[in-house]
């Protein structure tokens, strides 16, 4: 049983997260540069996010005055933390994939009282996705304000409120406070399906009632990525003339000045970089001018951090390319060639990663994937990309076997556990593939190339896969796993 405010339900976070929390408690800053320092290095990488976004909302049982309570493990941290934890999420959020942020902000939404600073804090946090759907105008009338002075004949004997969205649940029991004669929440069960919030609006009128009077305000949901406030500016106070004069350069595909300035990103703090690239407006730039960037870049790469290089090349060429509705231009294909090769890592995470986790990935999107892992990446990085793919929740489809099928091909260093995981990954596509040709071979490509890393474990998942697959291939896939032998 966890005792409210016991800082020791940290423990319950993932362990790759737990040096943050250390770092939070005695400050935000610390807790930002620990993140740095973590991913700054070369052959580093980020700790996962989805891991320490679903640790925190989900319920332990707890005592609160005498009485069983369920809460996320994020309403159990002291408050300073709770704080600190959502300030340095809203910094790095540009990193962290909007629907882990969403699925969080559900997950606290039906814990918090809708005039708490941490709902307000949780709206920030959303307006730094780019979803367009409003949780909070839905989640509002749904948890319509109680009106205290004006229903007082509500405030009677403690009651319980159970609140469900999607498909989690979870109770909450509510005493009467004597002190200051607030009324307690009545028992209800309401069903939100999240699936109606996609339908939304940014822009929506929501009605609120209180009493017997309606107050109607307008909720504006804008995109952040777009919109620059003062806050923002302030940021980067006293440096708007070297952002212009570097936006010039390169929106006028200037190739002949040299751009002085551009070593003075290497010296902006994170935050600040977010703030730069969105002054420089990628989005609206020609491939011409993007192809120039990413040249420029490269002759920075040794000064640039790790996360700062992800940051830029998720605004330079991350949106774009997933955005591509047609074949890449052979100028947007050469800026990839150039970040790749001089950003590898950076790459995988701010642009392959990302189009791999589509639903779907379209065709003229395979095939910038499958040419920058063949021709411009390393054996070593093109196992890196299939460890982040598979952190990331990965679902096989058919259009992703192709993307997979080149890495095999080309060659990729796996580890171990990464193999383990890439196998279990085809053991959960294997019945719906069971007929499917390139799941075959992809399956047939990795007994052969990576016979080294089976032992009689990995055998058996294998063997599971192959019962269930059903093409010409099933034998010689099978023949060639008996052939393996094992110390």
């Amino acid at each position: 049983m966890v005792q409210e405010g016991d800082c020791k339900i940290t423990s319950r976070l993932p362990i790759e997260w737990q040096g943050l929390m250390k770092q939070l408690l005695m400050s935000l800053e610390r807790g930002n540069i620990w993140f740095i320092e973590e991913t700054s290095s070369k052959y580093g990488s980020q700790p996962v996010w989805y891991k320490l976004l679903q640790a925190l909302i989900k319920c332990e049982p707890c005592i609160v005055e005498d009485k069983l309570v369920f809460k996320p493990i994020f309403l159990l941290l002291p408050e300073m933390l709770q704080e600190r934890l959502l300030e340095f999420l809203q910094y790095q959020s540009y990193l962290i994939p909007d629907q882990d942020i969403k699925e969080f902000i559900i997950g606290l939404m039906k814990h918090t009282d809708v005039h708490s600073n941490l709902y307000q804090q949780l709206r920030c946090l959303f307006r730094k996705t780019k979803l367009e759907e409003d949780l909070f105008t839905e989640v509002e009338t749904v948890l319509k304000p109680r009106a205290i002075d004006t229903c007082p004949e509500k405030a009677e004997s403690p009651t319980e409120e159970m609140i469900e969205i999607g498909s989690q649940e979870s109770v909450i029991i509510l005493d009467d406070d004597d002190d200051d004669g607030e009324p307690a929440q009545k028992k209800r069960k309401t069903k939100k399906d999240c699936s109606e919030l996609q339908e939304k609006d940014d822009c929506q009128t929501v009605s609120m009632e209180t009493s017997d009077k309606i107050h109607t305000s307008t909720n504006v949901v804008e995109n952040d990525d777009k919109h620059i406030d003062e806050s923002s500016l302030k940021v980067i106070d006293g440096k708007e003339a070297l952002v212009y004069k570097i936006k010039e350069i390169w929106q006028n595909c200037i190739h002949d000045q040299a751009n002085e300035g551009l070593s003075e990103i290497s010296k902006l703090s994170l935050k600040e970089i977010e703030v730069f690239c969105k002054m420089i407006d990628f989005d609206s730039m020609s491939d011409d001018s993007i192809e120039l960037v990413c040249q420029h870049l490269s002759g920075v790469s040794d000064s640039l951090s790790y996360s700062s290089a992800v940051c830029i090349l998720t605004f330079v060429l991350g949106h774009r390319i997933l955005q591509l509705s047609q074949n890449a231009s052979r100028k947007l294909l050469g800026a990839i060639t150039v970040v790749s090769q001089n950003f590898p890592k950076q790459t995988v995470e701010s642009v392959l990663v990302p189009c791999m986790m589509q639903d779907e990935v379209p065709s003229f999107q395979i095939e910038i994937l499958c040419k920058t892992l063949k021709d411009c990446l390393s054996a070593t990085t093109r196992g890196y990309f299939i460890q982040k793919v598979l952190q990331n929740n990965f679902i096989l489809t058919e259009h992703k076997i192709t993307i997979l099928q080149t890495v095999v091909d080309s060659g990729c260093d796996l580890s171990y556990n990464v193999f383990s995981s890439l196998l279990q990954c085809l053991n959960e596509a294997s019945v719906s593939m069971a007929k499917n040709l390139k799941f075959g071979k992809l399956l047939f490509a990795l007994v052969n190339k990576h016979s080294k890393l089976f032992d009689q474990e990995l055998k058996i998942k294998a063997e599971q896969i192959i019962d269930k697959h059903n093409t010409f291939l099933k034998k010689s896939i099978q023949s060639s796993l008996n052939k393996l032998k094992f110390v």
